[in-house]
């Protein structure tokens, strides 16, 4: 090595040499050259020397490779190399380095041709382009960075359109609910001010009155119960509902609860029957009155969706799994309407029901279910929907921990005796009265206590009142027969009340059509406003008021 570093070079490298240098030392751009097949620095250029940070002689006669430090990814001496062998001119484009700082270099390189036409050495010619390849790959992080931001904002956006949707399904179901909860509250509320108001009225008998009381105390249990689910409910979620363990009677609670359900049954005329499958415990531990209240939702439900049928409760006895205590089965299985798959889907969720339009043939809350399954759940059952078929009917399982009892006092029967409670009769007496003399009205309202209840305000105050029970009604009559003025309620069955102001718009009646609703919200009186009704009267119906509007 050192004898050819110390070789003279030939003539025409000499002469190359020196018309390298005529051209190169004044240029800004790097040059050097080097010779032989170990690449010896034979010149450089002050800008090369400038860039390797070295000067002149510490370079030449050394190895291109020792003075330009390589490193991975810099591929400039195998291009040094393939150069001098093919003798064919080639570029590399920004290479790294790193001497105290990185940098990236571009070599353009092209053969010197010696003696017999072959390659001598190697001009090469650097190109220091590190402030355009850092901002390029800065560019590039920063188009990836972008791209990547762009698919998580894409993700994001996404996400956010679901959750925007669930929070508005959410928000709607809970408006849904709200509205339907004030309908449910004021409509028992309306019956019990309506029905003491006319108590105060001495015309009435006695036995018109006992019924008065006997809705009132209906009415005002029915909204007991409201509350008390809205209540219960409210401390399920909070995680705050409180239960009790206690020896009770299985067949004192299912006679109370029998009891209590036999004069919506024969209203109704559904046949409301308890059997047992077995023998069953005279006592178990559990809590009372969470178990009635799960069967008053559960069997009241079943009567409710079954307006000329059967509902049928069996009890039984369920033997104890490893490890667990022995559990008490109802069966409650109706005739009714049935469940349809889709509504199958929302029995058990918050603020939903299967029907939640105002043409509803059945009222409730949406609470019962819900309520009743975490009620279960708490006394150590559970509430499913074993099967249900629409116009078949269905059947719900609900279950509850017995705790211990005495297996030597088993019955084959409930026992227990029925109690009968009064129910208020049909009142259809015309009072005399000039408030209202001479008007004829058509009241249509499908809930039977508050109809009855205007209607004898009504007659009282000297009107005559035609009734109707749902829209379809209500637009058969009122286009038969001329009336003064219409109430009309809103959520009916078949058709509600705007359904029905619409079908009168549109044959051009031209009646004043009073909406007479539970719903009391500012949204829904603008929106009976809108539909064509002349007024809006909310329940609880202020009587005095009612008479006056009409007037």
């Amino acid at each position: 090595m050192s004898e050819q570093r110390n070789a003279k070079p030939p003539a025409e490298l000499l002469k190359l040499s020196r018309l390298c240098k005529y051209f190169s030392e004044g240029s800004p751009q790097p040059m050097v050259a080097v010779e032989g097949p170990e690449h010896i620095v034979s010149y450089l250029n002050p800008a090369f020397s400038k860039l390797i940070g070295l000067p002149k002689k510490e370079i030449t006669g050394r190895p291109f490779g020792e003075i330009v430090a390589h490193n991975e990814g810099n591929e400039s001496r195998l291009l040094l190399d393939r150069v001098f062998r093919s003798g064919i001119p080639e570029i590399i484009v920004e290479q790294k380095h790193t001497h105290s700082s990185l940098a990236y270099w571009t070599y353009s390189m092209w053969p010197i041709i010696g003696e017999e036409g072959l390659a001598a050495g190697v001009m090469i010619q650097v190109t220091d382009v590190t402030g355009a390849a850092i901002f390029r790959k800065q560019m590039t992080e920063m188009n990836q960075a972008l791209a990547l931001s762009g698919m998580r904002q894409h993700e994001l956006t996404e996400a956010g359109e679901k959750l925007n949707a669930l929070l508005k399904a959410a928000t709607d179901a809970k408006s849904l609910f709200l509205a339907n909860m004030s309908h449910e509250i004021r409509t028992p509320l309306g019956a019990i001010m309506g029905y003491s108001e006319l108590l105060c009225d001495e015309s009435f008998s006695n036995e018109e009155k006992l019924d008065f009381i006997d809705t009132i105390s209906r009415n005002g249990k029915e909204l007991t119960r409201i509350i008390d689910d809205i209540l219960d409910l409210s401390k399920v979620e909070a995680g705050c509902l409180d239960v009790e363990r206690r020896v009770i009677s299985l067949p004192d609670v299912i006679t109370d609860m029998t009891n209590s359900l036999l004069v919506k049954a024969r209203g109704q005329a559904t046949r409301l029957s308890v059997v047992s499958e077995g023998k069953i415990p005279e006592t178990i531990l559990t809590d009372p009155t969470r178990l009635r209240q799960i069967l008053m939702n559960i069997v009241g439900n079943a009567l409710k969706f079954t307006r000329d049928g059967e509902v049928k409760v069996t009890v039984k006895l369920l033997p104890a799994e490893a490890d667990q205590e022995s559990k008490v089965a109802f069966i409650v299985a109706d005739t009714g309407c049935g469940i349809s798959v889709e509504g199958q889907t929302k029995l058990f969720l918050h603020f939903s029901q299967a029907d939640n339009s105002t043409t509803r043939l059945f009222g409730g809350t949406g609470l019962g279910l819900i309520l009743s399954q975490n009620l279960a759940r708490a006394l150590g059952g559970d509430i499913v929907l074993q099967s249900s078929k629409v116009d078949e009917g269905s059947v719900f399982l609900v279950t509850i921990e017995a705790g211990k009892f005495d297996e030597n006092r088993l019955l084959s029967d409930m026992g227990g005796r029925e109690k009968r409670e009064s129910r208020a009769s049909q009142v259809s007496a015309v009072w005399k009265s000039t408030e209202l003399a001479g008007m004829h009205v058509l009241l249509v309202e499908d809930a039977e206590d508050t109809r009855l209840m205007i209607r004898h305000f009504l007659l009282r105050n000297g009107a005559t009142v035609d009734i109707a029970q749902n829209g379809i009604e209500a637009v058969d009559r009122a286009l038969s027969m001329h009336y003064d003025i219409v109430l009309m309620d809103i959520q009916m069955p078949f058709l509600d009340g705007y359904g029905a102001m619409e079908q009168l718009r549109l044959k051009n009646y031209e009646q004043p059509v009073i909406a007479l609703t539970a719903h009391a919200l500012t949204e829904e009186r603008r929106k009976t406003r809108k539909a064509g009704f002349c007024d809006h009267i909310t329940k609880p119906v202020d009587l005095k008021h009612l008479v006056n509007v009409m007037k």
